[in-house]
């Protein structure tokens, strides 16, 4: 299972990467990084971020998967509409076979698209939309 703790340890484990190529760790690398960025591109270090969560969820906790998949609106809390069903289930996902799975990515998505919309267009540094392979922009 992928938690939060893991995923910042993933993002560690990237920054010290020299080899990304994402714009993420070239604004804010590690600063063990030998590569060496422009002070034009550079916003600071990777070391000086802090992680916040400002929505998650426990899949572990009694109930939470079954709130966020399911298809019965007396027992979700999204409408999973049979086209929106047919979408998540011919989606690949690395290591998600399980339908609910790919469903949990999926929300992943949308809760990504909200913060994408709050955060000062200044301040984003992310240059992917982050639900490419459900529309079709990666390979599936």
């Amino acid at each position: 299972m992928r938690t939060f703790a893991k995923h910042n340890k993933e993002h560690l484990a990237s920054s010290r990467n020299d080899k990304t190529g994402s714009y993420f760790y070239t604004a804010y690398p590690n600063r063990e990084s030998t590569v060496q960025v422009s002070n034009v591109i550079r916003r600071g270090h990777f070391q000086d971020h802090s992680q916040y969560v400002g929505l998650g969820f426990d899949r572990t906790q009694e109930g939470v998967v079954e709130k966020l998949c399911s298809p019965n609106p007396s027992k979700g809390i999204f409408y999973w509409s049979d086209s929106t069903r047919h979408l998540v289930e011919r989606t690949n996902f690395k290591d998600s076979d399980v339908f609910e799975d790919k469903q949990l990515h999926f929300v992943g998505y949308l809760t990504e698209t909200c913060h994408g919309m709050l955060i000062c267009e200044s301040h984003n540094v992310s240059k992917s939309l982050g639900f490419e392979l459900p529309m079709g922009i990666f390979p599936k």
